[in-house]
């Protein structure tokens, strides 16, 4: 999904062109400077963004067929889980926006499918 043409985020929910920013923004300073106020403010949006969005990538997950792509969703739903529950103390700063912001990204992306699929009646 182009999140540039993502419709407007329910209420209480990020605009989904806010959460692939910061997830892209994430990727870049994880290559130049993972560490700093500006990385711990970014992880913790994250972080608030995983909260967000991992009920209905938990719904997509749990709607798709038995199989790899349901396993594989599953996975990233509870890796989504966990990483939101992480202070990242003790952490390569680097690894830890990576992970934030490509989890980040899938979340989303399960969450905005889950919630298009409820607005078509499926």
């Amino acid at each position: 999904m182009d999140p540039t043409q993502a419709a407007p985020a329910p209420a209480g929910l990020p605009h989904p062109l806010d959460v692939a920013l910061d997830a892209d923004l994430a990727l870049r300073l994880a290559t130049g400077r993972p560490t700093g106020e500006v990385a711990d403010v970014l992880r913790e949006r994250l972080r608030g963004y995983l909260i967000l969005l991992v009920d209905d990538a938990d719904a997509y997950a749990a709607a798709l067929a038995e199989g790899h792509p349901k396993d594989v969703a599953a996975g990233t739903v509870r890796h989504a889980r966990a990483l939101a529950r992480e202070t990242g103390a003790g952490t390569d700063p680097a690894a830890s926006l990576r992970l934030l912001a490509k989890a980040v990204h899938y979340t989303a992306r399960y969450a905005a499918t889950s919630r298009q699929a409820r607005r078509q009646g499926r």
